[in-house]
């Protein structure tokens, strides 16, 4: 049950921030590289007795569920200023988000050298996907250019 109550936090927290996105998407993207990691530190320090793995596909399900809503969603259009700073805003989070990850796990004497290493290196290659086939999502400025 206490599992449950981190989740409920983590959750609690994207939907606040997704909140702020839509309304004011300025305020979403300055409270973004802080939203990102608090969801993690939530996730990796709060959630006990689950493999790492498993806190890795958590952790980066909602980061990429905040990334989509943010860039689809946030209020205005913006042009590749905008664009840009979206991208360094979740980069931030995401590097951020890295570290902690890396010190909550290492720091769990509990778990094998395999999980560890398994769960950066999931961390790192979904993440890096995703950035690579999504950067240029959201209404930007390639819509005024048809």
């Amino acid at each position: 049950m206490n599992n449950l109550k981190f989740l409920f936090l983590a959750v609690g927290i994207l939907t606040v921030n997704l909140i702020l996105s839509v309304c004011h998407g300025g305020i979403g993207l300055f409270t973004a590289p802080f939203a990102l990691p608090l969801i993690t530190l939530t996730i990796a320090l709060g959630i006990e007795k689950i493999n790492p793995i498993y806190k890795v596909i958590t952790i980066i399900s909602l980061i990429i569920f905040h990334d989509l809503i943010f860039r689809v969603y946030s209020s205005g259009n913006y042009d590749q200023v905008g664009e840009t700073l979206v991208q360094i805003s979740f980069l931030i989070g995401v590097i951020i988000s890295l570290i902690i990850l890396i010190s909550t796990i290492i720091l769990n004497r509990n778990e094998s050298l395999y999980h560890k290493l398994s769960s950066v290196f999931i961390y790192v290659c979904i993440i890096s996907l995703y950035f690579y086939s999504f950067k240029n999502l959201g209404p930007g400025w390639r819509i005024y250019n048809l």
